[in-house]
């Protein structure tokens, strides 16, 4: 057990760091400009103000999202037009917001099972090692909306969701 928290710990401290090299957002991702994902996680963030743990993002577009979205997710970026996450910088929180735009609407379903499996993932990995933070996992959500799938973790899940709803409707 000690083992996985102390791979966990590098693999949350590695991403982290390649994500913070990185910036946070892309004003001339893929598509020419700032996508609605990341619009929506910005929102999101905006309307739970300090009071959050969410103090970093990657989005599509960006080197660092793309390196790294196969292992975060476990499907095929080839799937997905857009997408954002934001994330404790730290890993010492489990609050998150994925929010992914399928690519072809054929796709909703099987991008929303692996979130719910993410979902699940995370929720075992905190168990292991930050056992305070799984009833944040445990109340987690994923969400469809349109052609969007959107994983949210955090004690306030429901105005992140109203949030995210508000920029993608």
């Amino acid at each position: 057990m000690k083992k996985r928290f102390a791979v966990v710990i590098l693999a949350a401290a590695l991403l982290s760091a390649a994500l913070l090299a990185a910036g946070c957002g892309s004003e001339g991702g893929k598509g020419g400009g700032e996508g609605l994902c990341l619009q929506a996680a910005k929102a999101a963030a905006e309307k739970l103000g300090e009071d959050t743990a969410l103090d970093a993002t990657a989005a599509y577009g960006e080197e660092t999202y793309e390196d790294n979205f196969e292992r975060l997710y476990n499907f095929s970026m080839d799937m997905v037009s857009d997408g954002v996450i934001a994330y404790s910088a730290a890993g010492t929180a489990a609050d998150e917001i994925s929010i992914v735009k399928a690519a072809d609407s054929s796709d909703v379903s099987k991008i929303r099972k692996y979130m719910e499996a993410r979902l699940q993932q995370r929720l075992h990995d905190f168990q292991n090692y930050m056992p305070e933070e799984a009833g944040k996992i445990e109340n987690g959500k994923v969400v469809v909306m349109k052609q969007y799938v959107f994983l949210i973790i955090s004690d306030r899940a429901d105005e992140i969701e109203t949030a995210v709803k508000e920029v993608i409707g």
